[in-house]
């Protein structure tokens, strides 16, 4: 099988996430403004180490992040 070898290096964007505080004492949450919703991620307060990452459509980007969704 041949080697598959990009023509151009790949290219990562860095996201700003948007940290909203600790859901509990070891995790915090996080969103990110996407088209439609939000990207939503729960992740451990003590590194970087990401727990999960789910969307929640908000078209109109409502949700305030304080409220419950």
């Amino acid at each position: 099988m041949a080697e598959y070898r990009p023509q151009e290096p790949l290219k990562y964007k860095q996201i700003d996430v948007e940290w909203l505080g600790k859901v509990d004492t070891n995790h915090v949450m996080g969103r990110v403004k996407v088209p439609g919703g939000w990207l939503v991620i729960i992740k451990l307060s003590y590194g970087a180490y990401v727990l999960t990452v789910t969307f929640y459509p908000d078209p109109e980007h409502a949700w305030d992040g304080k409220a419950l969704p």
